[in-house]
């Protein structure tokens, strides 16, 4: 596979945020490759198939033992499994949560819901992050719904938004597609007027929850690796 960078930082956002993690994120995605990256896209760096080096499960797993087992101790951390959009390497996904699941980790996949998630994946010891993707990202086009259906209790789903626009698509998405996953409303960093968006949650979307990037607000839009 081809991974663009392994870190240990802290999970940023959704449910996971403020747990320590481990993030492997492979080079690659659709969107990218199409030449059309959401608009708010903080990755694109990582979103060419050959963005990164070639790397062996053996020696991914190797690298993440090696640097940091001796902070780790006896905590095994979350795996964070993101992008890129990590689905366009379903066998190596798959093959890197059996070995990180049998070591004792848990595991998070961050996916950007343009793949339909196959009863293979699905099965998989794994937490799900799926983003529907808003009208202001220009890719909610792509967005596969019959996924939700598909989603548990301890998944989640994602919406980030810009405007009252994507707030609105969000509410008729949910109301349209019921799913078990928890549900984030996550604004785009710098753009999105949180008085307006927390008034929207408040009084119309009281089944989700409020996700900050908490990354960005520590170290900022442009910064990597943490």
């Amino acid at each position: 596979m081809i991974v663009n960078e392994i870190f240990y930082s802290i999970s940023g956002e959704g449910g996971s945020a403020g747990r320590p993690a481990v993030f492997i994120r492979l080079a690659g995605c659709n969107f990218i490759e199409e030449k059309h990256p959401c608009y708010y896209c903080d990755t694109v760096y990582a979103g060419r198939n050959n963005a990164g080096k070639k790397m062996t499960i053996e020696e991914v797993f190797r690298t993440i033992k090696t640097s940091w087992e001796p902070v780790f101790g006896i905590y095994r951390p979350l795996i964070i499994i993101t992008g890129g959009e990590p689905l366009l390497n379903e066998k190596d996904v798959i093959n890197l949560v059996s070995v990180f699941s049998v070591a004792g980790h848990d595991i998070e996949i961050e996916t950007n819901g343009s793949y339909q998630l196959s009863n293979m994946l699905t099965s998989l010891p794994v937490n799900w992050s799926l983003d529907i993707k808003t009208p202001s990202s220009g890719n909610s086009n792509m967005n596969v719904y019959e996924n939700l259906d598909k989603l548990g209790i301890n998944d989640q789903v994602k919406f980030v938004c810009g405007n009252i626009k994507d707030l609105e698509f969000a509410e008729d998405i949910i109301l349209k597609y019921p799913t078990s996953a928890n549900l984030f409303i996550q604004p785009s960093y710098g753009v999105t007027d949180m008085v307006e968006l927390i008034n929207f949650i408040k009084m119309r979307l009281p089944m989700t929850r409020l996700s900050t990037q908490i990354h960005k607000l520590y170290f900022g839009k442009e910064a990597r690796g943490v």
